[in-house]
């Protein structure tokens, strides 16, 4: 938290003035201890402004915002909207949250607007030459909150392709897959496929996975071929949540071998987290097998535990015996 919080910190600030205030935060108090309101007094000499109102809310109070933005346009007026409202539990301690936050509206010339939020109920006006083709609040994620973004599909669909900013097509992947429509499910599966960042990949096989449909089991197995070990990783972890035969028949010969060890571990958790019959001799033979830090016989042992078969009492009591690597020692445990 208390890197989100500097993180925070230096946005409200401006980078110019952050880096000013933490010359001399450190130059006066070199040697000394320190507390949050030294900190707090050196911003206001340095630049003027009051910031308790932050400290009081992301220091010294709990929580975090819960936004709920919705999108609207205007044809006629050439004016878009976005309403934002906090839905966050408010208690004495936390109360509302107050943040600038910018909205950008992305199109042929896109636009930059900062909503000076306070309030728990909000709506703000934008006039653009044109529709956008997708809004990013918060681009870049610069502030610690969750948010729900409604907004029409076909822009989530362009930003899960066009936005500059990976961490804006993971969340357009996210909030797809809350959308759940077959269309909307194939737009993520055809970026699972194609986005440039291993992350942003691996972020939405987790958002299929979360989504539980068969229609997002089928395209998470049919990205199980993907080049990067990492990605193959989520997917195979993602593929654990469902708990059917397609998805046990597709991990099964990772679960088997891999290039990877790590993706061959997670193919073990995941198996035995699908609960069905092919998994335990699968699981069996890797609490056996040699890899680097027992990265697969912790995880076969991790994946009896999730499988619950009675069977795996003695395989496990001796995975957990004396005499070999610890980790896989302490995962039998």
């Amino acid at each position: 938290k208390g890197a989100l919080v500097l993180h925070m910190l230096r946005r409200v600030l401006g980078d110019g003035a952050f880096w000013a205030c933490v010359r001399e935060y450190l130059t006066t108090f070199r040697g000394q201890t320190v507390q949050t309101e030294d900190l707090i007094g050196v911003i206001g000499r340095v630049t003027g402004k009051n910031l308790e109102w932050f400290f009081d809310q992301w220091v010294f109070g709990a929580g975090f915002p819960e936004f709920e933005v919705a999108f609207a346009w205007d044809e006629d007026k050439k004016m878009a909207t976005l309403t934002v409202d906090q839905r966050q539990k408010v208690e004495k301690q936390t109360g509302l949250f107050k943040m600038p936050i910018t909205a950008r509206f992305h199109g042929k010339r896109s636009h930059e607007q900062t909503l000076e939020i306070k309030e728990d109920h909000q709506v703000f006006s934008c006039a653009l030459e044109a529709k956008p083709e997708f809004v990013a609040f918060d681009p870049g994620c610069h502030i610690l909150k969750r948010l729900t973004f409604k907004q029409p599909s076909e822009m989530l669909k362009a930003r899960l392709t066009k936005d500059p900013d990976w961490f804006g097509r993971v969340e357009a992947a996210q909030m797809l897959c809350k959308d759940g429509s077959r269309d909307a499910l194939t737009a993520v599966g055809k970026a699972l496929a194609k986005d440039p960042f291993w992350g942003a990949r691996a972020e939405m096989a987790a958002a299929l996975g979360e989504n539980g449909s068969l229609v997002a089991r089928d395209l998470l197995v049919g990205a199980l071929k993907a080049k990067e070990p990492k990605v193959r990783r989520a997917i195979v972890r993602a593929l654990g949540k469902f708990q059917d035969e397609a998805a046990a028949s597709a991990l099964a010969p990772l679960a088997k071998k891999d290039p990877s060890y790590f993706v061959e571990g997670e193919a073990n958790a995941a198996l035995g987290a699908t609960k069905q019959p092919v998994a335990f001799d699968i699981l069996s033979q890797g609490t056996r097998k040699a890899s680097h830090l027992d990265i697969i016989k912790a995880s076969a042992c991790i994946g009896l535990a999730r499988l619950r078969d009675d069977r795996a009492w003695p395989i496990l009591k001796a995975a957990a015996a004396p005499g070999g690597k610890p980790q896989g020692r302490i995962a039998a445990m």
